[in-house]
Order: structure tokens, then C-alpha cells, then sequence
């Protein structure tokens, strides 16, 4: 994108942020990450470089974050912050949270996207700790629902670290407490959901059920697309791991139907896909697994999610391999491995590369 006289100065930088934010919500990650990167580079022009900076490296932050690169996304979210929010170290469980030193909002929407890049990245104990800061401020202004959520997130991480699991259960009740503070019994069902998946790694199957079949009853009554496609992904999943596929292909479904009544969420649509094609395979039923995967591949491929594209055509690859398609097989799997790397993701490579 050519520089404009109008881009430099603040009204032309926010226009850019602002034009940036619609093409995100509307699916067009590329075009988004243009028009923000170009933000970042015309915000250091200005006189008022640090604010306009910090919003537009914010948002470019999360651009990226959605496009799957967590540690573009850092390097973004980090410039969004201001350097006080640092001066305390994020300690490894989040200990030592100074809320007063971050007195505003948009400060603890980067520090949560930063937990969500950390654990993207399966750096767990940091997201921990950027979770709870900005869970602080969160607290402190009372937004609620982004707490509960924010709670959410975090008991998640902490289900990944040995040892914690206690604590994930109690983040788990706050959120849960939380919800029905604020009335939102749809909400309900998806932190049920959610704990499913943690009874189920618990080893309590029959509990982990009760609640799966309680999430899928509450959320009947939400008229929020966005949160059923949450719930059923979330029951999905667990019904995956629970080895009862056929169920699990079923709430994948329905998820993916919520997940086409809003715009803008082809990412999650793409998961979706994902999953579906994966179950499918493991079911045997590899001509319909076939088709999900390749729309789950046009779909990544369309958004620029280098990690999910590469882990998705890693998963064709054994589809096509079980079905005998062996030269198909071997050149989607090194694809799988060139756009990993590509994209300086060494790790999901490495997981390709032993498909």
C-alpha cells in the first residue's frame, strides 16, 4: 500500500486501524494485516507516535494473532504495552500484579491477547501470568463477562501445567459463579462443556457426560450463534476424545452450521472442518473425510493460518494414505512440513514430518 499526505497524521492513522479492524472481523486476515502493518509503520511518523502506535500495534497484534503467528503477534502486542505494565517481571504464576499501574482497558485486552499467544505457543506458565494481570483489571472495572471468560482461558492453561489442575477446577467455579452473577445461563453451558473436557482427563468419564449432555440443554435457549458453535465444538471434541464419534461428527456439524450464521468466522469454520475430516478418518469413512479436508484446506489457506493449514494438510495426508493414495499422501505431508517452516514454525514442522 502506497503512502498518502493523509496517512500520517492521527484521523489518517485511525482510519487505517479502523479499516484494518472490518477487514478482521469480516474474515479477510491478509487484507487486515496490510492495512495494520501499515498503521504501525505511519504511526512512527507521527508526533503522537506513542499513541498511535500502541493502538495500531495492538490491533496489528491480533490481526496476527488470528492469522496463527503467536510470536509475530508478541512482538506487536509487547509495543502495544506500556513500559510500567513491565516493570514488575511477569512471574511465572502471576504473582505480583500492581492493577493501578494499568488503569485502562484496551491495556488488559493486549495482556489477555498476550496470554493467548503464549499459550498458542504452549508457553503455559507465561500465559498464566498475562492472564492474571490482566484478569486484575478486568476485576477492577467490572467487566464481568470478559472476566468469566478471561477465567476460562486461564483455567485451560492451567490444566496444561503439572500439578494444577486443583486450580483450574477453582477457575472453573469462578466463572461459573460469575455467569450466574450476570444471568447468562448460555454462558453456563459452555463453561459445563468445558469442564467435561477436564473431567474426562480426570479419568471421570461417566461425570464428564452428565455434563456434556447439561451444556448442550442450556445453550438450546441462547440466541447467540457465536456461543453455540463454542459449545458444540467444545462437546465435539470432548465426545472425540471419549472415543464415541459418531456423537462427536454430530455436534461438529452443528457447530459448523452456527459457525455459517456469522460473518466473519471462517476461521472457526475452518476448525471446524478440520475436526470434522479428522473424526471422519478415524471412522473409516474416508471419501467424506476427503471433502472436509479440502475445504478445510481452501479455507486456511484463504485466511493465511500457517500452523492450522499445516496441521490440517498433515492430517489429509494419512487420509489419502489410507486410502492407498500413496504419491498424493507424500507430497500434501511435505507440503504439511514446507509451510510450517515457512512460517518459522519448528515444532507443528517436526509433528508433519512424522505423519
Amino acid at each position: 500500500m502506497s503512502n498518502s499526505p493523509s496517512q500520517t497524521t492521527p484521523a489518517g492513522i485511525s482510519s487505517l486501524i479502523a479499516q484494518g479492524k472490518e477487514r478482521l472481523e469480516l474474515g479477510d486476515h491478509t487484507g487486515a494485516r496490510n492495512l495494520l502493518t501499515t498503521a504501525v509503520e505511519e504511526a512512527d511518523k507521527t508526533e503522537q507516535r506513542v499513541a498511535m502506535g500502541r493502538s495500531s500495534s495492538q490491533s496489528a497484534g491480533l490481526c496476527l494473532l488470528r492469522m496463527g503467528r503467536a510470536k509475530e503477534s508478541l512482538v506487536h502486542l509487547q509495543q502495544a504495552i506500556a513500559p510500567s505494565v513491565f516493570a514488575d517481571t511477569v512471574a511465572s504464576d502471576g504473582d505480583g500484579v500492581d492493577a493501578e499501574r494499568m488503569t485502562d482497558l484496551e491495556t488488559a485486552q493486549t495482556l489477555h491477547c498476550m496470554g493467548m499467544a503464549h499459550a498458542s505457543l504452549h508457553e503455559h506458565h507465561e500465559a498464566v501470568g498475562y492472564f492474571k494481570k490482566s484478569l486484575a483489571l478486568f476485576k477492577k472495572h467490572r467487566q464481568t463477562t470478559v472476566e468469566a471468560l478471561g477465567l476460562l482461558r486461564l483455567a485451560a492453561s492451567y490444566v496444561e501445567i503439572p500439578c494444577r489442575v486443583e486450580t483450574a477446577v477453582k477457575c472453573f467455579d469462578r466463572a461459573e459463579a460469575l455467569y450466574v452473577r450476570a444471568q447468562k445461563p448460555d454462558w453456563q453451558a459452555y463453561v459445563q462443556a468445558l469442564r467435561a473436557s477436564l473431567l474426562l482427563e480426570m479419568g471421570e468419564r461417566e461425570e464428564a457426560a452428565v455434563k456434556l449432555e447439561l451444556a448442550t440443554i442450556l445453550v438450546q435457549s441462547s440466541e447467540d450463534p457465536k456461543l453455540k458453535c463454542r459449545v458444540f465444538s467444545s462437546a465435539g471434541q470432548t465426545y472425540s476424545a471419549m472415543g464415541r464419534y459418531s456423537v462427536s461428527v454430530v455436534c461438529f456439524k452443528q457447530a459448523l452450521r452456527m459457525a455459517r450464521q456469522t460473518e466473519g468466522n471462517l476461521q472457526q469454520e475452518a476448525t471446524l472442518l478440520a475436526n470434522i475430516g479428522a473424526v471422519l478418518t478415524v471412522e473409516e469413512s474416508h471419501k467424506e473425510a476427503i471433502t472436509f479436508h479440502q475445504k478445510a484446506v481452501a479455507a486456511f489457506e484463504r485466511l493465511g493460518h500457517r500452523s492450522s493449514l499445516a496441521s490440517t494438510l498433515a492430517n489429509f495426508g494419512r487420509t489419502l494414505l489410507s486410502v492407498n493414495q500413496l504419491d498424493a499422501a507424500m507430497a500434501t505431508v511435505q507440503h504439511a512440513v514446507n509451510v510450517a517452516r515457512q512460517g518459522g514454525d519448528i515444532a507443528t514442522a517436526a509433528r508433519c514430518a512424522e505423519t
